[in-house]
């Protein structure tokens, strides 16, 4: 009897162990994979003292009611979503992510050049110097 328990005890073991190997595993998550999904704007920053960094006193959260939402595609290809006097608009684009560069060509519109500053599996920060050479940052949560 303790024989015929122990073998039992022993096969479903490894019956557990063999199920156990082949459910799916997580696919390895990197830069491009966390990135392509869609993104809802958390706050936002301007250096304001022209430091040539975001301080925390420069961080403002968005709005109450403000709808600006990002996506990027796997195929490379996107659109941002803004409300604009009580309306959502689109914009579409295609993107490149190249090492911590992220370039946004819209449709158009100029060509935006982020710097890939954090992102996780739930937050992405964006930074990028505007037309007057002011250190701006985006701050996105995963929507």
């Amino acid at each position: 009897m303790r024989f015929t328990k122990a073998i039992l005890f022993l096969l479903t073991a490894a019956a557990a162990g063999f199920l156990y190997s082949c459910t799916k595993k997580d696919k390895l998550q990197t830069q491009l994979t966390r990135l392509e999904t869609k993104w809802k704007l958390a706050s936002f920053a301007t250096d304001d003292n022209g430091n040539g960094a975001i301080d925390n006193l420069e961080i403002h959260p968005v709005a109450t009611g403000t709808d600006d939402e990002i996506t990027f595609n796997s195929d490379g290809t996107g659109s941002q979503t803004v409300n604009e006097s009580g309306t959502n608009v689109s914009y579409p684009f295609m993107w490149v992510l190249s090492n911590d560069t992220l370039t946004r060509y819209g449709q158009g519109r100029d060509t935006i050049v982020y710097y890939l500053a954090n992102i996780s599996s739930v937050s992405l920060e964006l930074t990028a110097v505007v037309d007057t050479n002011k250190l701006v940052a985006y701050f996105y949560n995963k929507k």
